[in-house]
């Protein structure tokens, strides 16, 4: 059993990490990922700051996009912990709309999460984020 304030510092790190890429700032790769992190999504994996930077800078810059983190479950392993979750993620790359409510017929995707986090300057950090989607809806 884990901690429940690691619990819910985990769960707060991974909120963290979503909302600031909904918002596309990257500055969150240098302050919570180790400098050697893997960065997986379906398969594609990059390692390292300077990679996984160069991946998000290639998402489009009118992308809208929302993730609802549900499920997650944390156990420790070896100087850290394994974190599993399911995600739901909305994303319209260019909607015509100029404010909300945004249309979400390009992509709805729901998909499983692997992370590991691990202590690193007293800190807990990504060492490992996988994400695979399970279902699309069709757009």
């Amino acid at each position: 059993m884990v901690d429940p304030i690691i619990y819910a510092d985990i769960t707060q790190r991974i909120h963290e990490v979503y909302r600031a890429l909904e918002r596309f700032d990257y500055s969150f790769v240098e302050r919570f990922f180790t400098p050697d992190c893997k960065w997986g999504r379906n398969g594609n994996w990059r390692q390292g700051h300077e990679a996984i930077l160069a991946a998000l800078n290639e998402r489009p810059a009118n992308r809208m996009v929302r993730h609802v983190i549900a499920s997650i479950s944390v156990e420790p392993e070896g100087d850290g912990f394994l974190v599993q979750y399911s995600m739901f993620s909305a994303h319209n790359d260019g909607a015509p709309e100029s404010t909300p409510p945004f249309s979400t017929t390009e992509t709805r995707l729901i998909g499983d999460a692997t992370d590991r986090l691990v202590w690193r300057d007293g800190q807990l950090k990504f060492q490992e984020m996988d994400g695979q989607f399970l279902f699309q809806a069709p757009a």
